[in-house]
């Protein structure tokens, strides 16, 4: 059996992963649901909106 240890996030880790889910999704609806937690990461650090 398999054990995933959760990592810290960090900035850069969230902007990379961020920057990796957008190739070639077209920043469709799939997208913001698979970097929703990346997203909501990156503007609670940057103090950014999310619309």
């Amino acid at each position: 059996m398999e054990t995933r240890q959760k990592k810290k996030m960090d900035l850069l880790t969230a902007i990379e992963q961020i920057v990796e889910k957008a190739k070639d999704s077209m920043l469709s609806p799939e997208f913001y649901r698979k970097a929703s937690r990346y997203i909501k990461y990156v503007s609670d650090k940057l103090d950014l909106t999310r619309n």
